[in-house]
């Protein structure tokens, strides 16, 4: 048996940059805070530039973070966030769209971003409306029960819509290779 293992290698600023967005990044903790952490690191490994975009809110004491920061040697952008009043008026307001796209439409100008992991639909949204061209995947946040299933796991007893997102995911998140072309 053969076991495949990247090769660290240290990005730079002219490799490509691959955003992953979600409404909250550490100091928060949880599963999707973790994922966006092991993501970057392997991404940085294979010669990626990850760039987390956040929102500058701490979700449990409500203090605002810094706007750009490094964390565990990951570069991490962070929108303004208005004082937490509640959750529907977020929703309502649209602020997490409207905020995560305009502060990615500035990273845009500066980086070559070549592809975008989303893990928050408000934030994947502001994503893809201030990108043009740039390949979004939006990664459902997941629950053990249902993502451990046997049927969750057979793609054909999927609905068409998961199966194209499981199609989507294995044509730009797998093969890596055809995004460091031109590197």
């Amino acid at each position: 048996m053969t076991i495949m293992v990247a090769r660290k290698r240290e990005a730079s600023s002219s490799d490509p940059a691959i955003l992953l967005a979600n409404a909250y990044y550490k100091p928060n903790f949880g599963g999707i805070e973790n994922s966006l952490y092991y993501i970057g690191t392997s991404l940085k490994n294979l010669g990626f530039r990850p760039l987390i975009v956040a929102s500058d809110r701490d979700a449990f004491n409500n203090r605002q973070l810094l706007l750009h920061e490094f964390l565990d040697d990951l570069e991490v952008f962070r929108y303004h966030r208005f004082r937490k009043p509640g959750i529907l008026w977020t929703t309502l307001t649209g602020q997490d769209v409207v905020q995560a796209g305009r502060l990615i439409r500035k990273l845009v100008s500066k980086h070559r971003i070549v592809a975008v992991i989303a893990r928050d639909h408000r934030v994947g949204l502001g994503a893809s409306l201030a990108l043009d061209r740039v390949p979004l995947v939006y990664v459902v946040p997941g629950v053990s029960k249902y993502q451990d299933a046997i049927a969750y796991q057979q793609t054909e007893s999927l609905s068409l819509q998961r199966r194209l997102l499981a199609s989507y995911v294995r044509r730009i998140i797998l093969p890596q290779s055809h995004l460091m072309q031109g590197a």
